[in-house]
């Protein structure tokens, strides 16, 4: 923080280290957000569907490996369709995570561009 501040930049936040960790390592940056978000948003997702799966015996979020592939199949906006979510929060959350990915898919392609942009010195 002292030394963003002796450049001029008044607070060093979390998102003025998220910029910085993307721009100087992309793939590290991008990999950590991807494994945290399908951590976070398989165990919500599990958590709200849970009493509903079991209540109607389908067994959909039962295991966690099964939340994780919903959470991953939705974030990568492909959703089979094969596992859906019974309840209207469950819906919500379902609309917030494809949202998510469709922003992090947006940064995939970004950091991929600027891996294979050539330099000045390259041209």
């Amino acid at each position: 923080m002292r030394i963003a501040k002796s450049h001029g930049f008044e607070s060093a936040g979390i998102s003025f280290n998220l910029k910085c960790l993307y721009i100087t390592d992309p793939t590290r940056s991008l990999g950590g957000i991807f494994f945290l978000t399908i951590i976070i948003f398989a165990t919500i997702i599990r958590i709200a569907e849970m009493p509903y799966s079991r209540a109607e015996n389908d067994g959909n979020f039962d295991s966690y490996f099964t939340s994780i592939y919903f959470t991953m199949i939705t974030l990568s906006t492909i959703g089979y369709g094969d596992i859906c979510p019974g309840t209207k929060i469950g819906q919500m959350l379902v609309i917030c995570f494809a949202m998510w990915g469709t922003v992090l898919l947006a940064a995939v392609v970004g950091a991929t561009m600027s891996v294979f942009d050539l330099g000045e010195k390259e041209r």
